[in-house]
């Protein structure tokens, strides 16, 4: 059987889906942390926790990164930024 939508690619899959929501990761990471208190429940609990919220806390510095790099303005000739910069409006 393959999908309907044709052959995919099941890591980039995974990688889009892991890292379109970085709130998500930081609620899975403190849920584990959460786990990890509870008396009886493994200790890895907390490394998981810390490498979930961790990776959220870079995605989402990354993505303000990206919005403030996209909001400022280019600094290039006149003739050659109306063809590169997309912030371009002169």
């Amino acid at each position: 059987m393959s999908p309907a939508s044709g052959a995919t690619n099941l890591g980039a899959d995974l990688y889009a889906q892991l890292t379109s929501r970085p709130a998500a990761l930081l609620m899975a990471g403190a849920t584990c942390a959460a786990l990890a208190l509870i008396p009886g429940f493994p200790i890895q609990l907390g490394a998981i926790a810390a490498t979930l919220a961790g990776l959220g806390l870079l995605l989402i510095k990354a993505e303000r990164l990206h919005a403030m790099r996209s909001m400022r303005p280019c600094r290039r000739s006149h003739a050659t930024a109306a063809a590169t910069c997309p912030a371009f409006s002169g």
